[in-house]
Protein backbone atom coordinates (compact mmCIF):
# COMPACT_ATOMS: atom_id res chain seq x y z
CA UNK A 1 0.00 0.00 0.00
CA UNK A 2 0.97 3.61 -0.49
CA UNK A 3 0.95 5.98 2.45
CA UNK A 4 -0.91 9.16 1.46
CA UNK A 5 1.36 12.07 2.70
CA UNK A 6 0.23 14.78 0.93
CA UNK A 7 -3.37 16.39 2.52
CA UNK A 8 -4.55 17.79 -0.86
CA UNK A 9 -4.39 14.46 -1.92
CA UNK A 10 -6.37 13.16 1.14
CA UNK A 11 -8.66 16.47 0.87
CA UNK A 12 -9.47 15.38 -2.80
CA UNK A 13 -10.75 11.52 -1.30
CA UNK A 14 -12.82 13.30 1.11
CA UNK A 15 -14.19 15.78 -1.22
CA UNK A 16 -15.38 13.26 -3.29
CA UNK A 17 -16.96 11.47 -0.49
CA UNK A 18 -18.94 14.42 0.40
CA UNK A 19 -20.42 14.84 -3.01
CA UNK A 20 -21.24 10.96 -3.24
CA UNK A 21 -23.05 11.91 0.45
CA UNK A 22 -25.08 15.26 -0.87
CA UNK A 23 -25.82 13.60 -4.23
CA UNK A 24 -27.03 10.40 -1.43
CA UNK A 25 -28.95 12.92 0.50
CA UNK A 26 -30.50 15.01 -1.76
CA UNK A 27 -32.46 11.56 -3.61
CA UNK A 28 -33.80 10.36 -0.46
CA UNK A 29 -34.53 13.86 0.96
CA UNK A 30 -32.42 13.72 3.93
CA UNK A 31 -31.71 17.14 5.68
CA UNK A 32 -28.16 17.64 6.88
CA UNK A 33 -25.31 20.50 7.17
CA UNK A 34 -21.44 20.41 6.95
CA UNK A 35 -20.38 21.23 10.01
CA UNK A 36 -17.73 21.94 12.67
CA UNK A 37 -14.04 22.40 10.77
CA UNK A 38 -15.25 21.63 7.56
CA UNK A 39 -17.63 24.67 7.96
CA UNK A 40 -15.20 26.98 9.19
CA UNK A 41 -13.40 26.10 6.16
CA UNK A 42 -16.23 26.87 4.07
CA UNK A 43 -16.68 29.84 5.48
CA UNK A 44 -12.86 31.04 5.84
CA UNK A 45 -11.23 29.54 2.32
CA UNK A 46 -14.33 27.98 0.64
CA UNK A 47 -12.12 24.77 0.52
CA UNK A 48 -10.86 22.25 3.43
CA UNK A 49 -8.78 24.06 6.42
CA UNK A 50 -5.65 23.17 4.95
CA UNK A 51 -4.14 21.14 7.31
CA UNK A 52 -7.62 19.70 7.90
CA UNK A 53 -7.74 15.82 7.47
CA UNK A 54 -11.83 14.70 7.67
CA UNK A 55 -15.61 15.85 6.79
CA UNK A 56 -18.14 16.80 9.49
CA UNK A 57 -21.52 16.73 8.72
CA UNK A 58 -24.46 17.12 10.84
CA UNK A 59 -28.09 15.76 10.67
CA UNK A 60 -31.19 15.95 12.87
CA UNK A 61 -31.89 12.75 14.61
CA UNK A 62 -34.75 11.98 12.45
CA UNK A 63 -33.32 12.01 9.42
CA UNK A 64 -29.52 10.42 10.84
CA UNK A 65 -31.99 7.18 11.86
CA UNK A 66 -33.46 6.93 8.09
CA UNK A 67 -29.98 7.15 6.99
CA UNK A 68 -29.02 4.65 9.00
CA UNK A 69 -31.43 2.53 8.15
CA UNK A 70 -30.69 3.14 4.12
CA UNK A 71 -28.34 -0.17 3.11
CA UNK A 72 -28.43 1.83 -0.58
CA UNK A 73 -25.99 4.10 0.29
CA UNK A 74 -23.06 1.28 0.43
CA UNK A 75 -21.31 0.52 -2.71
CA UNK A 76 -17.97 -0.74 -3.31
CA UNK A 77 -16.38 2.77 -3.41
CA UNK A 78 -18.35 3.89 0.07
CA UNK A 79 -19.12 1.95 3.42
CA UNK A 80 -21.43 3.55 6.28
CA UNK A 81 -20.31 2.41 9.44
CA UNK A 82 -23.00 2.80 12.10
CA UNK A 83 -24.35 0.91 14.86
CA UNK A 84 -27.22 -0.82 12.63
CA UNK A 85 -25.49 -1.51 9.91
CA UNK A 86 -22.36 -2.81 11.57
CA UNK A 87 -23.02 -4.60 15.03
CA UNK A 88 -19.04 -4.01 15.63
CA UNK A 89 -18.92 -0.33 15.27
CA UNK A 90 -18.19 1.18 18.97
CA UNK A 91 -18.89 5.33 17.81
CA UNK A 92 -22.17 6.14 18.65
CA UNK A 93 -22.05 7.91 15.21
CA UNK A 94 -21.57 7.09 11.75
CA UNK A 95 -18.90 7.27 9.42
CA UNK A 96 -18.91 7.15 5.27
CA UNK A 97 -15.73 5.39 4.51
CA UNK A 98 -14.05 5.94 1.06
CA UNK A 99 -13.23 2.17 0.65
CA UNK A 100 -10.21 2.78 -1.21
CA UNK A 101 -8.40 3.80 1.26
CA UNK A 102 -7.13 2.87 4.76
CA UNK A 103 -6.70 4.75 7.87
CA UNK A 104 -5.05 4.36 11.64
CA UNK A 105 -5.56 6.87 14.24
CA UNK A 106 -3.37 6.85 16.51
CA UNK A 107 -3.65 3.73 18.92
CA UNK A 108 -7.72 3.40 18.85
CA UNK A 109 -9.35 0.53 18.05
CA UNK A 110 -13.12 1.45 16.50
CA UNK A 111 -14.24 -2.38 16.01
CA UNK A 112 -14.25 -2.07 12.28
CA UNK A 113 -11.23 -1.15 9.77
CA UNK A 114 -12.21 2.40 7.53
CA UNK A 115 -10.98 4.32 5.53
CA UNK A 116 -10.66 8.32 4.70
CA UNK A 117 -14.28 9.18 5.97
CA UNK A 118 -17.26 11.73 6.65
CA UNK A 119 -18.30 12.11 10.19
CA UNK A 120 -21.87 12.57 10.35
CA UNK A 121 -22.71 13.15 13.80
CA UNK A 122 -26.88 13.31 14.84
CA UNK A 123 -28.34 16.96 16.17
CA UNK A 124 -30.08 15.95 19.63
CA UNK A 125 -32.27 17.73 22.31
CA UNK A 126 -30.63 19.60 25.52
CA UNK A 127 -32.91 20.52 28.85
CA UNK A 128 -35.25 23.37 27.85
CA UNK A 129 -33.12 24.84 30.91
CA UNK A 130 -30.16 26.56 29.95
CA UNK A 131 -27.84 25.54 33.13
CA UNK A 132 -28.79 22.07 32.74
CA UNK A 133 -28.19 21.86 29.28
CA UNK A 134 -25.12 23.04 29.79
CA UNK A 135 -24.20 20.78 32.60
CA UNK A 136 -25.56 17.90 30.60
CA UNK A 137 -23.47 18.86 27.71
CA UNK A 138 -20.26 18.53 30.14
CA UNK A 139 -21.34 14.99 31.28
CA UNK A 140 -21.47 14.01 27.56
CA UNK A 141 -18.20 15.34 26.97
CA UNK A 142 -16.94 13.15 29.60
CA UNK A 143 -18.52 10.66 28.32
CA UNK A 144 -17.04 10.84 25.29
CA UNK A 145 -13.24 10.85 26.70
CA UNK A 146 -14.22 7.95 28.52
CA UNK A 147 -15.39 6.24 25.70
CA UNK A 148 -11.92 7.28 23.73
CA UNK A 149 -9.83 6.08 26.61
CA UNK A 150 -11.53 2.54 26.59
CA UNK A 151 -10.63 1.91 22.88
CA UNK A 152 -6.92 3.54 23.07
CA UNK A 153 -3.54 2.54 23.65
CA UNK A 154 -1.56 3.33 26.95
CA UNK A 155 -1.71 6.68 28.76
CA UNK A 156 0.02 9.34 26.69
CA UNK A 157 -0.16 12.70 27.53
CA UNK A 158 2.15 15.90 27.08
CA UNK A 159 0.18 17.97 30.22
CA UNK A 160 1.52 17.94 33.22
CA UNK A 161 0.40 18.57 36.98
CA UNK A 162 -3.24 18.60 37.90
CA UNK A 163 -4.41 18.47 34.14
CA UNK A 164 -2.24 14.99 33.98
CA UNK A 165 -3.64 14.17 36.81
CA UNK A 166 -7.05 14.31 35.67
CA UNK A 167 -6.57 12.86 32.01
CA UNK A 168 -4.73 9.52 33.80
CA UNK A 169 -8.39 9.39 36.09
CA UNK A 170 -10.48 9.58 33.18
CA UNK A 171 -8.19 7.31 31.22
CA UNK A 172 -8.19 4.09 33.85
CA UNK A 173 -11.95 4.62 34.34
CA UNK A 174 -12.84 3.93 30.78
CA UNK A 175 -10.56 1.44 30.67
CA UNK A 176 -12.11 0.12 33.98
CA UNK A 177 -15.86 0.69 32.08
CA UNK A 178 -14.82 -0.61 28.80
CA UNK A 179 -16.11 0.55 25.44
CA UNK A 180 -19.48 -1.49 25.67
CA UNK A 181 -20.52 0.37 28.89
CA UNK A 182 -19.31 3.22 27.85
CA UNK A 183 -20.98 3.24 24.34
CA UNK A 184 -24.12 2.12 25.87
CA UNK A 185 -24.18 5.66 28.57
CA UNK A 186 -23.97 7.63 25.71
CA UNK A 187 -26.36 6.18 23.52
CA UNK A 188 -28.98 5.91 26.84
CA UNK A 189 -28.53 9.51 26.73
CA UNK A 190 -29.70 9.95 23.73
CA UNK A 191 -32.78 7.96 24.19
CA UNK A 192 -33.52 10.38 26.67
CA UNK A 193 -33.14 13.65 24.93
CA UNK A 194 -36.17 12.59 22.54
CA UNK A 195 -38.28 13.17 25.32
CA UNK A 196 -37.54 16.70 25.98
CA UNK A 197 -39.07 20.20 24.21
CA UNK A 198 -37.47 20.92 21.07
CA UNK A 199 -35.86 24.30 22.42
CA UNK A 200 -31.87 23.81 22.80
CA UNK A 201 -30.08 21.19 20.60
CA UNK A 202 -26.49 19.91 19.38
CA UNK A 203 -23.95 17.13 19.76
CA UNK A 204 -25.67 15.21 22.37
CA UNK A 205 -23.64 11.95 21.14
CA UNK A 206 -20.07 13.62 20.16
CA UNK A 207 -20.04 16.71 22.66
CA UNK A 208 -15.83 17.98 21.70
CA UNK A 209 -16.96 21.59 23.27
CA UNK A 210 -18.75 21.22 26.25
CA UNK A 211 -21.19 23.93 26.69
CA UNK A 212 -20.42 26.17 23.76
CA UNK A 213 -22.05 22.76 22.06
CA UNK A 214 -25.40 23.91 23.39
CA UNK A 215 -27.37 26.07 20.66
CA UNK A 216 -31.00 27.40 20.36
CA UNK A 217 -32.86 24.09 18.37
CA UNK A 218 -34.38 27.00 15.88
CA UNK A 219 -30.29 27.34 14.46
CA UNK A 220 -30.77 23.59 12.74
CA UNK A 221 -34.07 24.69 10.81
CA UNK A 222 -33.07 26.89 8.72
CA UNK A 223 -30.58 26.14 5.88
CA UNK A 224 -28.60 28.18 3.61
CA UNK A 225 -25.71 27.45 0.96
CA UNK A 226 -22.18 28.77 1.10
CA UNK A 227 -19.67 27.26 -1.76
CA UNK A 228 -16.99 24.48 -0.66
CA UNK A 229 -14.27 24.06 -3.61
CA UNK A 230 -16.69 24.14 -6.51
CA UNK A 231 -19.99 23.03 -5.01
CA UNK A 232 -22.39 24.65 -2.78
CA UNK A 233 -23.98 22.55 0.57
CA UNK A 234 -26.27 23.18 3.31
CA UNK A 235 -25.01 25.40 6.45
CA UNK A 236 -26.83 26.61 9.14
CA UNK A 237 -28.69 30.30 8.17
CA UNK A 238 -26.72 31.59 10.89
CA UNK A 239 -23.38 29.55 10.72
CA UNK A 240 -21.75 32.49 11.65
CA UNK A 241 -22.97 32.48 15.30
CA UNK A 242 -22.49 28.76 15.19
CA UNK A 243 -18.57 29.20 14.19
CA UNK A 244 -18.21 31.75 16.99
CA UNK A 245 -19.66 29.40 19.67
CA UNK A 246 -17.55 26.97 19.09
CA UNK A 247 -13.71 28.53 17.91
CA UNK A 248 -14.18 32.22 19.12
CA UNK A 249 -12.45 35.04 16.58
CA UNK A 250 -12.68 32.27 13.87
CA UNK A 251 -11.90 34.71 11.12
CA UNK A 252 -8.08 35.43 12.65
CA UNK A 253 -5.79 33.26 11.72
CA UNK A 254 -4.40 30.87 14.15
CA UNK A 255 -0.21 30.96 14.73
CA UNK A 256 1.73 28.94 13.30
CA UNK A 257 2.49 26.67 16.09
CA UNK A 258 -1.45 25.76 16.30
CA UNK A 259 -1.65 24.69 12.24
CA UNK A 260 -1.99 21.28 12.52
CA UNK A 261 -4.77 18.57 12.61
CA UNK A 262 -6.07 17.53 16.25
CA UNK A 263 -6.18 13.93 14.36
CA UNK A 264 -3.19 11.63 14.37
CA UNK A 265 -4.13 10.39 11.37
CA UNK A 266 -2.01 7.92 8.91
CA UNK A 267 -3.56 6.99 5.66
CA UNK A 268 -3.40 4.62 2.69
CA UNK A 269 -4.11 3.51 -1.23
CA UNK A 270 -5.50 -0.02 -0.65
CA UNK A 271 -3.58 -2.25 -3.21
CA UNK A 272 -6.73 -2.50 -5.59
Amino acid sequence: MREIIENKEKQDVLFDALCYFDDFCNRFKLKYYISNGTLLGAAKYGDFIPWDDDVDVMMPREDYEKLVSLSEINCPRFRLLCGTQTPSWRMPYAKLSCENTLVKEGDYDFGEAFGLSVDIFPIDRWSAHSLLAKWQAFVSEIRKRLLVCSIGGDFVTKQKGVKRLILKLIWTKGKKIGHKKCLEKILKSVEKSKKRKKKHAGCISWTCHAHKEVFKAELFEETAYLTFRNRKFPVFTRYEKYLTNLYGDWRSELPPEQQHSNHDIKAWWKDV
